[in-house]
């Protein structure tokens, strides 16, 4: 069955939006349905499906179709998101907006993991960097996780502005730089059966002049 949102364009009754409750199949013994959204874009002489309910709960944005095959992980996800408005095929995305003007210092969009309490484990926020104005929006990215016996997350690591990135340092001012209170800052380990990892310090400008740096370790 479906439900049917009608009015008048002036001339015609025409049909704008449709919710359609629909039977998956058609096997005997198959009770798999779902629930299809449509509406109706200007210009078209009818409704599209543009949402869908399915019977295991998961909510289909773009398509019509459960994923199958592939990734295992991403087949159990209750939330599927497939292209952009225009065009089902190209690149999914997902938009998360601030409801009003931002600056320094603003919380832009966060995403949080947590549990069935609502604790959260891990969080990724973007924030502004900087002062914003007309075509002007430094952002930086947080990543934070929670701590063995901690309640909240901590900030481990961002990417600001300039594209620095910093690890437990919330200013960085190269492009990696990590800050710990412990001896060992970082650990190059390789599994191969050569002769073991290699630092290598490239100079890719233009060919350096004679007594040029190419890289130093200081």
């Amino acid at each position: 069955g479906s439900i049917a949102f009608r009015g008048t364009d002036g001339t015609d009754v025409r049909t704008y939006g449709l919710i359609r409750g629909g039977k998956l199949n058609s096997g005997s013994g198959s009770f798999d349905g779902y629930l299809a959204f449509e509406t109706r874009n200007n210009g078209q002489a009818n409704t599209t499906e543009r949402m869908r309910l399915t019977s295991s709960g998961r909510l289909l944005i773009g398509t019509s179709t459960s994923p199958s095959g592939g990734d295992a992980h991403s087949q159990n996800a209750p939330l599927l998101v497939q292209g952009r408005i225009g065009s089902d095929a190209d690149s999914g995305r997902i938009n998360l907006q601030r409801g009003s003007a931002a600056s320094n210092g603003s919380s832009i969009g966060t995403i949080s993991f947590t549990d069935s309490s609502n604790n959260a484990y891990g969080r990724i926020e973007v924030n502004a960097d900087k002062a914003t104005g007309v075509n002007d929006y430094p952002g930086r990215i947080k990543f934070s996780t929670t701590s063995n016996g901690a309640s909240s997350p901590t900030e481990r690591m961002r990417i600001d502005s300039s594209g620095n990135v910093g690890i437990a340092e919330s200013a960085p001012d190269v492009r990696l730089h990590v800050k710990t209170s412990s001896d060992d800052v970082a650990k190059l380990e390789s599994t191969s059966g050569g002769n073991g990892p290699n630092l290598i310090l490239a100079h890719t400008g233009a060919s350096p002049a004679d007594d040029d740096t190419i890289g130093k370790l200081s």
